[in-house]
């Protein structure tokens, strides 16, 4: 099972949104989406059909929902969740252990929705499971600073990072599709360049794709054949090559 860490050191930039629409646009391959935000998991929201296959406590694990062929597994979907609360420690550690680790995930790719930052989950996470990682940021200098020091992070603990994807890098009008840039920062020179990574690719604000998240479904599932669901699949393409070629395979023991 190869594992693909989403990360952004910046909240409110489209990361989950990225996490689940990528995790449709893997065809051919077992697909599972974990989670990881304890506080704020937002993943059950996007994906509002899980519930009906929901996510069920199976031993010491859990066995993951379903919806549309992805496996899922967040604290969100916990009935009577009590991990809304701070967690740390060994109770973090046994919340992993339980919804990710133990998890009967059976996948080809397992991608892990992280938490914005630099905190424990972060560290417990990568200490746990062995992964890749792809960065998101928007071009905004604000962005860049809190990536860099997830950046920093990753590459003390050693964790092979494929490249960053630039999202909201315009707006782009529903009616005319005429594109405006927001954000004034260049991905590619302030962040990219100066770590030895490339910008893999970039995405455009469009407002259904948040309407879409918001009502639970999928942008690219709702939308197949919409110019930015072609992009997506064309980004999980070169992220299977990645993973499958460029780094040694490493699975959950």
């Amino acid at each position: 099972m190869d594992v693909l860490f989403i990360y952004s050191g910046k909240g409110g930039v489209g990361k989950s949104t990225f996490a689940v629409n990528l995790a449709y646009s893997l065809p051919g391959l077992r697909v599972g989406l974990f989670d990881a935000d304890f506080e704020g998991p937002s993943i059950p929201t996007m994906v509002s059909g899980v519930e009906d296959e929901p996510m069920v406590a199976e031993g010491l694990g859990i066995h993951p929902g379903t919806y549309a062929g992805i496996r899922i597994s967040s604290p969100g979907l916990i009935e009577n969740n009590d991990l809304s609360r701070s967690l740390s420690g060994k109770y973090l550690e046994g919340a992993l252990e339980q919804l990710l680790i133990k998890a009967r995930w059976d996948v080809d790719v397992l991608i892990v929705d992280m938490p914005p930052g630099t905190s424990e989950i972060h560290h417990q996470l990568l200490r746990l499971l062995k992964g890749r990682c792809l960065l998101i940021t928007t071009p905004q200098t604000v962005s860049f600073a809190d990536t860099q020091k997830g950046i920093d992070l990753l590459r003390r603990m050693e964790v092979p990072l494929l490249g960053i994807v630039e999202n909201m890098s315009q707006f782009q009008c529903e009616c005319c599709g005429h594109s405006t840039v927001i954000f004034s920062g260049d991905t590619q020179a302030m962040l990219a360049a100066p770590n030895g990574l490339h910008v893999l690719d970039t995405f455009p604000i469009i407002p259904e794709i948040s309407a879409k998240g918001n009502a639970g479904i999928p942008f690219v599932l709702a939308n197949p054949e919409h110019p930015v669901s072609a992009r997506m699949a064309g980004l999980g393409r070169q992220l299977v090559v990645l993973l499958t070629q460029k780094f040694n395979t490493w699975s959950v023991h």
